[in-house]
């Protein structure tokens, strides 16, 4: 009888754990004389991380900040929000970029300068892009690692 039921638990835990992903691939040969040979390799390139820089008139949104200064393109997908509501919590933040998910995928802010900027996001600064505007600093945070951030970052224009 217990060894019935230690079965049906081993064959329920298995059941659960592959359906989780939890257990490894595992190849059983009876054939142990033959070799095989790996898999060919793939012979596409792999796609690139983000599209080249976009123009508005490539169909992207233009979003433009008189205030601080600049102005930068991003793709269908996105918004951008500058109320308080949202902008509520993040230092010095001007807009957001944001496409639905869970999270703010990037952030605009206007620092005093660099030190300002480095003590309120310390080692993330290769997560950004910076710009000098009028001795502030501009920073684009890419929060989330979108794949588009570069083609953003390269529309950044200052307009002051």
């Amino acid at each position: 009888m217990h060894k019935k039921i230690s079965v049906c638990i081993l064959c329920v835990c298995t059941v659960i754990f592959s359906a989780c992903g939890m257990l490894p691939d595992i190849n059983i040969s009876t054939n142990t004389s033959e070799a095989t040979a790996p898999p060919p390799a793939p012979t596409e390139a792999p796609p690139t991380a983000a599209p080249p820089a976009a123009a508005a008139d490539d169909g992207w949104a233009v979003y433009t900040n008189p205030e601080a200064g600049f102005r930068f393109s991003y793709p269908e997908g996105y918004d951008v929000l500058t109320d308080e509501t949202s902008l509520y919590g993040w230092d010095n933040a001007v807009a957001l970029l944001y496409d639905g998910g869970q999270s703010y995928d990037a952030v605009v802010q206007v620092w005093e300068g660099m030190e300002e900027l480095e003590a309120a996001v310390p080692g993330r600064l290769p997560d950004m892009a910076i710009f000098e505007a009028g001795g502030k600093l501009i920073s684009l945070f890419n929060i989330t690692g979108i794949p588009e951030f570069d083609a953003i970052a390269a529309t950044f224009t200052l307009i002051n």
